[in-house]
């Protein structure tokens, strides 16, 4: 494990949160241009979170910065175009409130294990592929009507998969304060 923080990884991590007042200020646009460039910039920032995980681990980069950062920037990001999203009348505020609340229980959760067991869970699997879903229908979202089929789809995938994702963490989470006990 690689204990740097400046990392090619860690810096597409920390590339993804910085694109975002830009695509944030495309979206606030509410041209046909803005949409198109924070489109462009949303593909690039999706990007950067396949391709930091695929050079940490190709290239040996993995680190307890990176197990930090990449979810991090990710719920960061989420957030943020998500808050957009309800102002803009693009997503209902419930499914926004949902991806809230899952990803600060995550992270006080992350936080926690940090400070009390200094253990850094790696994001699962299925976390992996709700992120994936949430940014197929954000980025569906932009070049969509709000109520196209295929946005309000994938708007209740991507909930089905928070839950799920968030049981997984749950589970994960008591498993380790139960083995900690013993």
């Amino acid at each position: 494990m690689v204990n740097r923080i400046w990392t090619f990884s860690n810096l597409l991590s920390i590339s993804r949160v910085a694109l975002l007042p830009a695509i944030l200020y495309f979206l606030l646009l509410t041209t046909d241009t803005g949409k198109f460039l924070a489109f462009a910039l949303l593909c690039i920032a999706v990007a950067t979170d396949y391709f930091d995980g695929f050079f940490a681990r190709k290239w040996h980069q993995v680190s307890e910065f990176g197990k930090i950062i990449d979810p991090v920037a990710d719920k960061i990001c989420v957030g943020a175009v998500g808050i957009v999203f309800v102002i803009l009348e693009i997503f209902p505020l419930w499914f926004l409130l949902i991806i809230l609340i899952r990803d600060l229980l995550i992270l006080l959760a992350g936080m926690w294990l940090k400070n009390a067991k200094h253990m850094v869970f790696q994001s699962n699997l299925t976390g992996k592929w709700t992120v994936t879903i949430i940014a197929l229908t954000f980025l569906l979202a932009l070049i969509l009507p709000p109520q196209h089929f295929v946005v309000q789809i994938l708007i209740y995938c991507s909930t089905g998969m928070l839950f799920i994702s968030f049981a997984q963490y749950v589970l994960r989470f008591y498993k380790t304060m139960f083995k900690s006990l013993n």
